[in-house]
């Protein structure tokens, strides 16, 4: 079934909710955050940090409270999607899913100025009559909610497939290698007993192709023999390359993405410059 858009906050007035206190007065945009608002849709949302862009409100923009209250719905699709932003206090700050006059789902901010995806399944509930509340009861640090997009779905569409792959929080690679020459490589199943058998188990040539469902364990190793009271020494480089860093919704990013593309990259340079970092 198709997508039912329940408020986009794309027009000039929130005549559709009901308005209680000061925090979402005005025309539903964004207002002037410290930080730059990330992942809202359009020009539109409800916000209720409440700055005018002047000195003198800058100091009490979390101070206003206030509730935005929808017009009673039935419920139709098996879930509402909506995106989120502001603080994080639960009860406070917050999206509430009330039926018959009780919260039976509820949402909060992260302390953080991106508005991220949540999800209420609410496939229990269909055919109820409900309502929608934004609520900003909290006048301290973070007192202040977004909210945009609010869509009736039957679609689980998660923010994780929103972003792109390349800027995802946990994109990256890792390398483990071996400095020395004549190492040797393989792969092993998921289920095999560590340490031991890792080298002999259902070994696989490097060079072989896997599902993304498939667990696999990788080693490196280098044989070599051994004299009574002779020693060695094998070295290995243990590499990571995750560029992007979040800090309060914000990609910030990491130095080191300005030099290197990836694990294999920081590996390659390393064990060309290896006498002189060990």
């Amino acid at each position: 079934r198709e997508d039912i858009i329940y408020e986009d906050f794309e027009g000039q007035t929130l005549d559709k909710w009901a308005i209680e206190g000061e925090a979402f007065s005005g025309a539903p945009k964004p207002n002037y955050h410290h930080q730059p608002l990330q992942n809202h849709q359009g020009k539109g949302l409800a916000d209720s940090f409440f700055n005018n862009g002047t000195k003198a409100s800058a100091q009490d923009s979390d101070s206003p409270t206030g509730k935005m209250a929808s017009q009673p719905f039935t419920i139709q699709r098996s879930m509402i999607k909506f995106l989120i932003g502001g603080g994080k206090h639960v009860g406070q700050t917050c999206l509430n899913l009330v039926i018959d006059g009780k919260v039976v789902q509820t949402a909060t901010g992260k302390n953080s100025e991106r508005l991220n995806w949540e999800i209420f399944d609410v496939s229990r509930y269909m055919g109820k009559t409900a309502r929608i509340e934004v609520v900003d009861s909290h006048s301290g640090g973070w007192g202040h909610i977004m909210v945009d997009q609010i869509v009736f779905t039957d679609k689980r569409i998660l923010e994780a497939e929103q972003i792109p792959f390349d800027e995802k929080r946990d994109y990256g690679s890792m390398a483990l290698a071996l400095v020395d020459e004549g190492g040797d490589d393989t792969f092993a199943s998921a289920d095999t007993k560590l340490p031991d058998e890792v080298f002999t188990h259902q070994r696989y040539s490097s060079g072989r192709s896997f599902d993304d469902d498939e667990k696999l364990i990788g080693s490196v190793g280098k044989k070599f023999m051994l004299r009574p009271g002779e020693e060695t020494t094998v070295s290995y480089i243990l590499t990571w390359y995750f560029p992007n860093f979040y800090h309060r919704g914000l990609n910030m990013g990491r130095s080191y993405e300005k030099r290197f593309g990836s694990a294999q990259d920081v590996t390659a340079h390393i064990a060309a410059n290896f006498d002189r970092l060990a």
